[in-house]
């Protein structure tokens, strides 16, 4: 049985078609790796998997059941983790620390700066030098 599968997901913007009829069947443990020219339609399919658009048709299943990833925390449920390309990662932690740094808190805030009520935004920077140390940002 496969892990995900896509079958015949469609993306429209308006008249604009990103991605006609794409069917992907991944299974366990396997690596699967996404090419293709400029324009063909791998971030937007990227983008679906990961819960940031809807398909326009077609259906996504986990584990033979049909899902619906409204949002990237409902593909965040059913452990689904996107590593998009940027260059605004924090070069000082590892790739997998960087996968979870967002998790730490809501986005932009440190919960250390929260619990003080201060509710100032903390910077990546400071996150990045706690998180590096083991702390918990």
């Amino acid at each position: 049985m496969s892990v995900l599968e896509l079958e015949n997901v469609s993306k429209h913007f308006g008249a604009i078609r990103a991605l006609h009829e794409v069917s992907l069947s991944l299974q366990p443990g396997e690596v699967v790796g996404l090419m293709g020219d400029n324009g063909a339609g791998k971030s937007t399919l990227v983008k679906m998997i990961a819960g940031n658009f809807l398909p326009s048709t077609g259906s996504m299943r986990m584990d033979g059941k049909e899902i619906v990833l409204h949002r990237p925390v409902d593909a965040r449920r059913h452990g689904i983790e996107i590593v998009h390309q940027d260059l605004a990662l924090c070069n000082n932690l590892t790739a997998a620390a960087n996968v979870f740094l967002g998790r730490a808190g809501r986005p932009g805030r440190c919960r250390r700066s929260l619990r003080a009520s201060s509710g100032r935004p903390c910077s990546c920077a400071s996150c990045c030098r706690r998180a590096s140390a083991g702390a918990a940002c």
